[in-house]
């Protein structure tokens, strides 16, 4: 048997010239070294044709053939083919004896380095006598077997990394079968986009930065073609902080800032310098930060939801790393919405009846933090006597203040007033005054007025 075996475009052609030698059960037309035709026509799955053309930068190579075909009830035919070192093909004979003019055959092929089988194919083939009609065969699907080729998944870390000037790490891999089980054997290789930028060992993936700075992409792959890659940045030395977003904003006491606080490290040239570690900090008691420290990203920057302090107005929040000029973003609170207010004045007062009290009612509103809240409205209402308010609502002004008037009923008797907080059900304060009956004001002669008599005697 005559068979061509190419490696070269990722096909892989086997055509065989089978010889039936004699045989009993052979027709007499078959016999005495007659040929029979036999097609092998084998073809790569997309992991083999990727593991084919990468083995070279896995050490690895086909340096023989396995070919076995089964035809019982006769022995069947096994025999490994050396391949030619830098050879994309070969050609061989082989022989078969054959029990009838067409029969079935089921053929093994493996490429293999050494004894260890790297592809692997089987098929269910038809050989015939010269002159019999045959049926025709069915490529062999030949898929990678070798080092790895359980793999479906690979994943490198760490990701995203920065380094500062000249140094080194190691990159690390997980390999995972489909049920997500570590494949042992088998590493991945590593290769760097920008080699100016720094070495990575293909075997280890030890990275080695040149100095240079810049930004590469490392790439590991298997031999049957999974790829992970994940961005080293190369940088200078930080030298400070600078605040690049979120500062200048107002929100209310207590809230978070509708933008996040943006921070980069950079170097004295002022390019962005990755992998620096940034604490935040403030004295604005009731601020906070999410989250309060970090490692800037691949761009430099560390941005943090800050939620302003209790107290209105101006507050400052800082970003320091050791060693580095520290940054400072200023931030405005206003006051939250109203929840609460307290009596100020004009209670407890005392008049006589029909009177204008001479201090109105006074209450201060506030927020939940004790800053004045104002433009709150507050509801005013008698809640006993016969008194008049001078309005049922009034508002709080620039301080907090709100202030309604009140005259005294006609009859004498104390009247109660109540405050209340509109949309603040627990926001109340009550005042009470108390009315009088009015005095005297004239004195008249009623009688005697006008008499006479002697001195020293009684009218």
């Amino acid at each position: 048997m005559r068979a061509s075996l190419r490696l070269a475009g990722y096909a892989l052609l086997l055509l065989s010239g089978v010889t039936c030698t004699e045989s009993p059960t052979a027709p007499r037309n078959a016999r005495h070294g007659m040929t029979a035709s036999l097609s092998l026509q084998p073809s790569f799955s997309r992991d083999a044709q990727a593991a084919l053309s990468n083995l070279g930068a896995f050490g690895l190579n086909v340096d023989n053939v396995h070919i076995h075909i089964e035809h019982p009830p006769a022995a069947p035919l096994d025999t490994v083919i050396p391949f030619p070192a830098n050879a994309d093909s070969i050609v061989l004979s082989l022989s078969i004896q054959l029990n009838a003019p067409t029969e079935q055959l089921s053929a093994l092929i493996e490429l293999r380095q050494g004894a260890q089988v790297l592809f692997s194919g089987t098929q269910t083939l038809f050989a015939s006598v010269t002159g019999t009609p045959s049926q025709p065969s069915s490529p062999v699907p030949i898929t990678y077997v070798g080092p790895g080729a359980s793999a479906r998944t690979l994943h490198i870390a760490p990701r995203d990394t920065a380094i500062i000037g000249a140094g080194s790490f190691a990159y690390r891999y997980a390999l995972l079968d489909a049920n997500g089980s570590n494949v042992v054997g088998a590493q991945p290789a590593w290769s760097i986009s920008d080699p100016t930028i720094g070495s990575i060992d293909p075997a280890t993936g030890l990275f080695t930065a040149s100095g240079k700075r810049g930004t590469a992409r490392i790439v590991a792959a298997t031999i049957n073609g999974l790829r992970d890659s994940t961005t080293v940045v190369v940088a200078n030395q930080p030298t400070k902080l600078v605040a690049v977003s979120g500062t200048g904003q107002t929100a209310a006491a207590g809230t978070p800032l509708a933008q996040p606080l943006v921070v980069q490290a950079q170097a004295s040239d002022g390019s962005a310098v990755p992998g620096v570690r940034v604490n935040f900090a403030t004295t604005v008691a009731g601020a906070s930060f999410n989250p309060v420290s970090g490692v800037t990203d691949l761009n430099g920057n560390l941005q943090t939801t800050v939620t302003l302090g209790h107290t209105a107005g101006a507050q400052a929040f800082t970003a320091l790393s050791a060693g580095l000029t520290s940054a400072t973003a200023t931030e405005t609170a206003t006051a939250a919405a109203a929840a609460q207010l307290a009596k100020v004045s004009g209670d407890l007062q005392s008049d006589s009846i029909n009177a204008v009290l001479p201090q109105p009612f006074v209450v201060r509103v506030t927020d939940a933090y004790g800053n004045v809240a104002s433009g709150a409205t507050v509801n005013w209402t008698r809640i006993a006597g016969g008194g008049t308010l001078a309005a049922t609502t009034s508002a709080s002004d620039s301080t907090g203040i709100a202030r309604v008037g009140y005259t005294l009923g006609t009859t004498a008797r104390t009247d109660s007033v109540q405050a209340a907080l509109v949309g603040v059900n627990a926001a109340t304060a009550l005042f009470t005054a108390r009315s009088y009956a009015a005095g005297p004001t004239a004195i008249a002669i009623a009688s005697g007025d006008a008499q006479s008599a002697d001195a020293g005697t009684p009218l």
